[in-house]
């Protein structure tokens, strides 16, 4: 993600330089730019800006750190508004959750106070935010913050937080919609629930989760069910993984490491079981149902 950002920040300040007037213009400046990064030919000066997020780079791939807190502070050194260099430092700094919590509040208050003074956080970017190089990491460290808010239990903090980053951020790059459904669900709020659904129509592993324990919770059995086969047609490991992650308690089975995933797979249903834990163990008659549940075999056509 912060290569894509170097890039596009890279691409937006060759741009300036050009006098462009037409598509083709444009394109024939896009490929040149291109050809020049693809060779590894310097595309622009060096400002304090593009020293400031190589040491920032530098930190990141620290082996110690000792090592990884110096570099940063350089990184800072270079360009006090480095919004992910700031991050970087609340995370190996601060001595514990909630004390980096009110750093990164403090954090995201400084970087729309800059957004502001930049004359980008205005009514017309409203809802583009991400797309705009400039936003990216204050939209970062929002959803960071989200995520804290969430481990917490702060949920009404964290509802205010993502329909903020939703109206910012129209797109959702970040995924915050399928967390804002999950608190919809877990606070049984159909209105609000119909509405991202309608703004955000799609059918994957992501939207039936949160769905079918809602369904479970407003005793709408039928379109649980419905749900459930859907579920289990498209990834027959999230059954497995959502009674053993609450059957073994600490929810061990998640404990695993995993990253990359392909739909349908084992990892695909470990990673929306975790980012739905607290809506799954809010009501336990919902592993109940499904630990007696079958699904439902449809006859193939021969």
């Amino acid at each position: 993600m912060r290569d894509t950002d170097k890039v596009l920040k890279q691409l937006e300040k060759f741009m300036k330089d050009k006098m462009i007037d037409s598509d083709e213009e444009y394109e024939v400046a896009v490929q040149e730019f291109m050809k020049l990064h693809n060779l590894g030919t310097p595309i622009i000066e060096e400002t304090f800006e593009t020293r400031s997020d190589y040491l920032y780079d530098q930190a990141l791939e620290a082996e110690s750190e000792k090592e990884a807190l110096r570099l940063v502070h350089e990184s800072l050194k270079e360009n006090p508004n480095n919004c992910d260099a700031k991050i970087f430092l609340a995370e190996i700094s601060a001595n514990n959750s909630d004390i980096l919590e009110e750093e990164m509040i403090k954090i995201i208050k400084e970087e729309q106070v800059r957004l502001v003074n930049e004359d980008i956080y205005k009514e017309e970017n409203l809802g583009q935010f991400y797309d705009i190089i400039q936003t990216r990491s204050y939209i970062r460290a929002k959803v960071s913050l989200i995520e804290m808010y969430l481990s917490k239990g702060r949920y009404q903090l964290a509802r205010h937080e993502m329909e903020e980053v939703l109206m910012l951020n129209e797109h959702d790059n970040m995924g915050v919609r399928y967390r804002l459904l999950s608190l919809y669900c877990f606070l049984e709020e159909k209105e609000k629930i119909d509405e991202i659904l309608k703004k955000y129509p799609e059918s994957s592993l992501l939207t039936w989760l949160p769905m079918s324990v809602y369904y479970y919770k407003t005793k709408n059995y039928f379109l649980l069910d419905e749900t459930l086969n859907k579920m289990v047609e498209y990834n027959r490991n999230i059954l497995k993984v959502m009674n053993g992650a609450v059957e073994a308690d600490s929810f061990d089975i998640l404990e695993k490491s995993f990253g990359a995933y392909q739909p349908g797979d084992m990892n695909e249903a470990m990673m929306v079981v975790e980012g739905n834990l607290y809506l799954i163990a809010s009501t336990t008659g919902y592993i109940m149902y499904l630990n007696n549940w079958k699904p439902i075999i449809k006859n193939k056509v021969s």
